[in-house]
């Protein structure tokens, strides 16, 4: 009744459009029912979807990996740490064993005279510990590259001594003579 109402207000054109809207909703509301979903019905679409995928991946990864890291700042050493930069060994039975600590923050920790250990790599003081990270093993099988070893706290490094460990279980090495 209202509807009837309002028709005998409206101009032809204004009926017109009203009824150009209504069959424009009703194809498109027909349309999102039964429009196709693409990747289930078409295999086809969906291998070049992945493709496609794929290819944007390989590509975003490229750029990723092209942008480089900023380098790790160098620090001056600390006053303990430039104390420990030097040549040491440790004597114990038959064993020497030998660690090279230099200014750049590099380390070899060998036996003497033996391929059963030799270890190059980085090394740091952590929260006052002397922390080796290997970069290079060559010889023995207890370490591996990409580890961190602790060789324990730095109890004493005057003079030709520096002392590791603990009060009751001390490493302690002796300055090497330069040769």
């Amino acid at each position: 009744m209202l509807a009837a109402k309002w028709a005998g207000w409206l101009s032809r054109k204004d009926k017109l459009e009203a009824g150009r809207l209504s069959s424009v909703l009703r194809w498109s509301c027909a349309m999102i029912h039964s429009s196709p979903n693409l990747p289930s019905s078409s295999p086809i679409l969906t291998f070049i979807l992945i493709v496609v995928m794929g290819l944007v991946m390989i590509t975003m990864g490229k750029w990723f990996v092209g942008v480089e890291a900023p380098a790790e700042e160098k620090r001056p050493l600390d006053a303990l740490s430039q104390k420990m930069v030097g040549r040491w060994e440790n004597t114990k039975a038959d064993n020497v064993l030998e660690l090279d600590l230099d200014e750049e923050g590099n380390f070899r920790y060998a036996l003497r005279d033996s391929d059963r250990l030799s270890l190059r790599g980085k090394w740091k003081m952590e929260e006052g510990r002397l922390v080796l990270h290997i970069e290079q093993v060559n010889g023995g099988s207890t370490y591996r590259e990409g580890e961190n070893v602790t060789l324990g706290e730095v109890l004493q490094a005057e003079g030709r001594t520096l002392t590791l460990g603990t009060e009751e279980n001390k490493t302690i090495f002796r300055k090497r003579r330069s040769t």
